[in-house]
């Protein structure tokens, strides 16, 4: 399996979307180990993060990472 290109840059940021982000964490912050992040503008299930690959093709692994921030 070779990897699509999302970490390395080959996949570019105009191919990545989402329903929404916040300003600061815009959706081609989404990729692995960039410093970055994307989040969502809003609390909700229909959120979501899209990736153009250009064409069709069998995704076998997804690699996520989480900010995960506890308000106490």
């Amino acid at each position: 399996m070779e990897p699509l290109g999302m970490q390395s840059g080959e996949i570019k940021d105009s191919q990545i979307t989402a329903s929404s982000s916040r300003p600061a964490d815009l959706p081609q912050y989404g990729r692995l180990h960039n410093g970055k992040f994307w989040c969502a503008a809003k609390k909700s299930k229909n959120e979501y993060f899209q990736v153009d690959l250009g064409q069709v093709c069998k995704i076998s692994i997804v690699f996520c990472t989480f900010l995960y921030k506890r308000i106490i």
